[in-house]
């Protein structure tokens, strides 16, 4: 019975240092986690490539959307708050620790402007960034918003057309009547009228390279809205249905 009483103390007295061991860390470690949790955000590090988006206003709606310590901070909210900037394709937060915040931002990639206050990206989305003069060295596509989908295609195999004989779109219109005018950089107004608009740019494309490569400073005005051929107003001069051989 002694050796079973003395089995018994030692035993409790084991489990004793063992309970005191492991409950002296844990209810120190939500007071750590407390104090940390409330330490405040001492600095926020923005990167990217800022070529349409400034820097600035991310910077400025970091900072006031910063509401809580390092760990309390609900980075999701930041991140939404950042993405309501127009040229913001994504965000990525991370924290660092202890107290820093790495924030990764994308812009959207322009490849042409749309109508006046809005612009294309490399992936077809268009998004309004308001007055868009500053990138007037991308090509214009003006157009009604629900037709800019199809718009964007129709571009986008056009410029592959064109691009064989280095030649680049400068602006697209398409009217309510769906008739197209195509602006060559450099050069004149193709008229491509309604329907088959590929179609029509292949026809013109056979009359430019039999008889009207090197001529376009002397054009003024392309009509390809016939069967066969197409026609020419000269800067100076009439207008010649000119046919391709």
């Amino acid at each position: 019975m002694r050796a079973l009483i003395k089995v018994l103390c030692a035993l409790s007295l084991l489990l004793g240092v063992i309970y005191i061991g492991m409950k002296l860390p844990l209810e120190s470690i939500p007071k750590t986690m407390a104090d940390k949790a409330k330490k405040p955000i001492a600095e926020v590090n923005v990167v990217g490539e800022f070529t349409f988006l400034s820097k600035q206003d991310v910077q400025n709606i970091i900072a006031s959307g910063i509401e809580d310590g390092f760990l309390k901070q609900e980075l999701k909210t930041l991140k939404t708050r950042i993405e309501s900037l127009a040229w913001v394709e994504s965000v990525n937060i991370k924290r660092r620790w202890p107290d820093k915040l790495d924030v990764q931002v994308e812009e959207y990639k322009p490849i042409a402007r749309w109508n006046n206050d809005g612009v294309i990206t490399v992936y077809g989305n268009y998004i309004e960034v308001g007055d868009n003069s500053n990138l007037a060295y991308l090509p214009m596509l003006k157009g009604d918003e629900s037709r800019s989908e199809e718009i964007v295609q129709i571009y986008v195999m056009l410029t592959r057309l064109l691009a064989e004989r280095e030649i680049k779109i400068a602006e697209i219109e398409v009217n309510d009547a769906n008739a197209w005018k195509v602006r060559l950089d450099g050069f004149y107004t193709i008229d491509l009228g309604k329907g088959n608009t590929l179609d029509k740019m292949k026809n013109f494309l056979v009359v430019y390279d039999s008889q009207l490569y090197g001529l376009g400073e002397k054009i003024a005005y392309v009509d390809v809205r016939y069967e066969k051929g197409v026609a020419v107003k000269w800067k100076q001069g009439n207008t010649n249905l000119v046919v391709a051989n």
